[in-house]
């Protein structure tokens, strides 16, 4: 199993209904092609984390060209044994609602963006995972 996580910088800011919105074509392109992952969107910033074969990669030359994005960036990728986000085409949570110590986190994994410092991988898949599975 191959994963990538980018991030990048939003072209326009992206209502959340708007965000919703493109979820419906990316599940759906998703599942046609076996991949699975999870986005986020905060302060202007696509955080995406893609699980599955080398068609991926296809999908990430397509997000590079995607004009609601800019400055793309390829945070981490690699191999792992299972995915994390099995069950879901695309995971998507609101990061309206995060509690203090998540919101630090994830802004740390913005900031390494911008910043262009690497980032440890358990950090990274630790913080996604937390977000996503903690109540």
């Amino acid at each position: 199993m191959i994963f990538k996580f980018y991030i990048s910088k939003s072209t326009k800011f992206f209502s959340e209904d708007e965000i919703l919105e493109m979820l419906k074509g990316f599940r759906e392109y998703n599942e046609k092609n076996d991949i699975t992952g999870m986005l986020l969107y905060k302060a202007g910033h696509f955080l995406q984390l893609l699980e599955g074969d080398a068609r991926i990669n296809h999908l990430y030359e397509k997000i590079e060209k995607d004009s609601r994005h800019s400055h793309v960036k390829l945070v981490l990728d690699g191999e792992y044994e299972k995915r994390i986000f099995d069950m879901w085409t695309m995971a998507y949570k609101s990061v309206d609602s995060i509690d203090h110590e998540m919101e630090k986190k994830l802004d740390e994994i913005i900031n390494s963006y911008d910043r262009n410092t690497a980032l440890k991988r358990e950090m990274v898949l630790g913080t996604l995972k937390k977000f996503f599975f903690s109540a």
